[in-house]
Parts: structure tokens; sequence; C-alpha cells
């Protein structure tokens, strides 16, 4: 740890005094144990994210990525990692502010919705409904994909298409291995 640096970070000298919480009133103070963890597991699951692809990249590199089934089981299991440290980050920032909205302006007791319970129920019921369509329509189709599997260059399927035309995929996230359409 360098010492100072807190004071040279928040202040840009070396000298200034570092302000902690105990210097608030305990009114003003935001709880302490959720910013904790939550930051640590967002840093956590970066890290996560770091290993399983540097170590990814050191198996393509290799030429060992489609053969090292443990990897891929891996990779396939870290893959909610992101959103984990995505709602972390949220639970982080969200609650290390209480209790203020806008910090010295407005507290969180004086931001409370002036709507009632069924209005505001059945637009969280709504936001639910359109989330778990929109992603359900979406899951399916990345399954859809999956299903199919990777698929190889057919040997004998010359590489353009009739007429001297550039052959092009026909799905579309496999374009990006395709070339640009033929004007």
């Amino acid at each position: 740890m360098v010492p100072k640096l807190g004071s040279f970070i928040a202040s840009g000298t070396w000298d200034s005094r570092e302000v902690g919480l105990d210097t608030f009133p305990p009114r003003d103070r935001p709880p302490v144990i959720i910013p904790f963890f939550t930051f640590r597991i967002m840093v956590g699951m970066g890290l996560i994210m770091l290993a399983v692809s540097w170590f990814g990249v050191l198996l393509l590199w290799r030429g060992r990525l489609e053969r090292a089934r443990w990897f891929l089981w891996a990779a396939f299991a870290s893959f909610p990692s992101g959103f984990v440290a995505v709602l972390c980050g949220w639970f982080t920032a969200e609650v290390g502010r209480q209790p203020w909205v806008v910090y010295g302006v407005m507290r969180t007791a004086d931001a409370v919705s002036s709507h009632g319970v069924l209005e505001l129920s059945v637009t969280l019921a709504l936001f639910v409904v359109i989330y778990l369509l929109v992603f359900g329509a979406g899951f399916f189709y990345l399954l859809q994909i999956i299903g199919r599997g990777p698929t190889a260059p057919d040997a004998a399927e010359p590489e353009e298409g009739g007429a001297g035309q550039p052959r092009h995929p026909m799905r579309p996230i496999s374009a990006s291995t395709g070339g640009a359409p033929a004007d």
C-alpha cells in the first residue's frame, strides 16, 4: 500500500486530510457490509472472465482449444459471470450512496414514489413479462443455432456459387465468416 495515495487521488496533493466514515453523523453513513462484499464479488467475476479468456487464447495458440473439453465446460459454466459482475457493481453503487439520492440535496426517504402499490406492481409485472419475452426469444434462437452445431465448409461445394457468384452464409451469426454481399 502506498502511503498518502488516497490523499493524492482525492485532492491531487499528498498531504490533504483523508475523510473516513467516522467523520459523518451516523444517520448519513451508508451500510458498509453490502458494498464491501458486492465490490469484491464484482472484481472476482472480472478476474474469472479474464482468466477464462486468457486461458482460452493460450489453448487456441497451442491448437488445443477444440480438444480441451474440460475448458469448454468451464467457459460454458462461467457465462453468468458478466451478469453477476454487473449486478454486484450496481448494488455497490446504489447501496454505497445511501442515504442520499443526490448527495447533499435529496435523501432516499424523500424520493419515495407517490404512486400506489397497484400502479407500481402493474408496471413491474409488465417489465418482467416484456423482458421474459425478449430474452426468451433470444435464448430460444441461440439454442436453435447451438443445436445445429458448427458448420464446416463442404469439400464438395465450391467456394463460389453458380455463375461466379460468391457463396453467402445462410445464418445471420455466421455472416462474419462469409464475404460481403456482391452488388
